[in-house]
């Protein structure tokens, strides 16, 4: 595995958890 798909990965899973609790605070306001 190459140390650009770890980073793009992470990138991913990162914005992916962001938008996640992004909607889940819009939701409980």
């Amino acid at each position: 595995m190459q140390p650009d798909d770890m980073v793009q990965l992470l990138a991913e899973t990162r914005s992916t958890l962001t938008v996640r609790s992004m909607l889940k605070t819009n939701t409980s306001s």
